[in-house]
C-alpha cells in the first residue's frame, strides 16, 4: 500500500513557480490561519508543554459532550478516524462506496481490511449524483463515504441531496437483498 501524501507544501510551490502568494485548498489546510481562540488556548498551556498530553482527551471529550449532549471520539485527524472506522466496521469481502475523485484515505482504510472500493464518479460539475450512489449499494456495502466539502474538488453535498440519500439508503439496500 502507498502511504498518504498530503501534496506539495506551499513553500515548495512558491520556490518552483517563483511566486509569493499561494493559497493551498487541499490537505484540509485553512488559508485563513488558526482561530484566535485556538491561539489563546494554546498559549495558556505553553507552561505545561513539557508534560505528556492526555491521550484519552478526557477534558476535551467532556467539554464537547456536555455542550452538545453526545459522546465524542477525538482522533489525530481524519486519517486516524477513517482507519478506526475501517477496523471497526469492515471485514474481508465487504464494500465501501466512494464518490470519485475524493480523499485517498477511504481507499486506504478499505484496502487495510480487505474490503472492495466501489467508485461512483462525480458529475461533470463535480456534484454528487445521489441516484448513482444508491444504485451502487449492494448487500456487501458497509460504508458510504461522503466527503463534504470534497477533497480535491471543493464541492459539497447539498442538504436536500443528503436527505434524499439518507431517506432512500435503506430502500436501496433492501432492493438489492431481494427484501420488500
Amino acid at each position: 500500500m502507498k502511504p498518504y501524501s498530503p501534496g506539495k507544501p506551499i513553500w515548495e510551490v512558491q520556490r518552483e513557480l517563483g511566486i509569493e502568494k499561494v493559497t493551498k485548498l487541499a490537505s484540509n489546510e485553512n488559508p485563513l490561519g488558526p482561530s484566535p481562540l485556538a491561539l489563546t488556548a494554546i498559549q495558556s498551556y505553553l507552561s505545561d508543554i513539557h508534560r505528556y498530553p492526555d491521550a484519552d482527551t478526557v477534558d476535551l471529550r467532556a467539554a464537547i459532550g456536555n455542550k452538545w449532549q453526545f459522546k465524542v471520539l477525538v482522533t489525530n485527524g481524519a486519517d486516524e478516524l477513517i482507519t478506526l472506522i475501517s477496523e471497526t466496521f469492515l471485514e474481508l469481502g465487504d464494500e465501501i462506496i466512494v464518490p470519485s475523485p475524493t480523499f485517498s484515505e477511504y481507499k486506504f482504510g478499505a484496502n487495510l481490511m480487505g474490503a472492495r472500493v466501489v467508485h461512483v464518479p462525480l458529475c461533470k460539475d463535480y456534484s454528487y449524483d445521489v441516484d448513482d450512489i444508491l444504485a451502487a449499494v449492494t448487500g456487501q456495502t458497509k460504508l458510504i463515504y461522503i466527503c463534504s466539502p470534497n477533497n480535491p474538488t471543493g464541492t459539497y453535498m447539498k442538504k436536500q441531496d443528503l436527505h434524499q440519500l439518507m431517506d432512500n439508503i435503506g430502500r436501496s439496500a433492501r432492493a438489492d437483498w431481494g427484501a420488500p
